[in-house]
């Protein structure tokens, strides 16, 4: 068991960073929280319900990019399959992507290929965005770009929960941390 007693409430407008070594169990409270892990015991309430997937948007380690598209077309692909219908090229340019619109995705850098998968959270309404190491093979341009579009989405009323292995500064009214330790 990775973790026992858990229990948290984070508010519209907040942020959780849930910090910890490798293998203490964030990536898997992520997975949880979104419904592809079950947990042994206990429950998730999201609105005193269980999250629905309209209502979260997670972002794990991979991009989930088709490499052979371009950058522009895997997030129209995103939208043409009913998650959005905002303009896939202002998501990409409020990320400092806009030389890279037609460049196919495996032809990117590997920061860059984390800011196309990351642009999707300019996309959609999702209130709750469960990310896993958003700041990984980010320059410190994208990860300004990152931390200020995370720092929107709570202003907002959103809310935010980040896996970390340590915790990073962020311009948030009720930042909350969790420690997770190794077992």
């Amino acid at each position: 068991m990775l973790f026992r007693d858990l229990r948290c409430m984070v508010s519209a407008g907040q942020l959780l960073q849930v910090c910890g070594p490798n293998g203490s169990g964030k990536s898997s409270l992520l997975r949880i929280i979104c419904g592809l892990l079950r947990p042994q015991g206990g429950q998730v309430r999201w609105n005193r319900y269980p999250p629905e997937p309209g209502a979260l948007l997670y972002m794990g380690h991979k991009s989930g990019m088709k490499s052979e598209l371009s950058a522009l077309e895997n997030l129209r692909l995103d939208c043409a399959l009913g998650k959005t219908s905002r303009p896939p090229g202002e998501a990409l340019y409020s990320l400092g992507l806009r030389g890279h619109l037609h460049s196919p995705v495996r032809t990117l850098s590997a920061g860059q290929q984390r800011l196309v998968g990351l642009a999707r959270l300019c996309l959609g309404d999702a209130a709750l965005w469960l990310l896993d190491e958003p700041f990984t093979l980010l320059d410190v341009h994208g990860r300004e770009r990152v931390r200020t579009l995370i720092e929107s989405h709570c202003a907002g009323g959103g809310v935010a929960v980040l896996a970390l292995h340590e915790p990073v500064q962020l311009q948030v009214c009720g930042t909350q941390h969790r420690l997770l330790n190794a077992p």
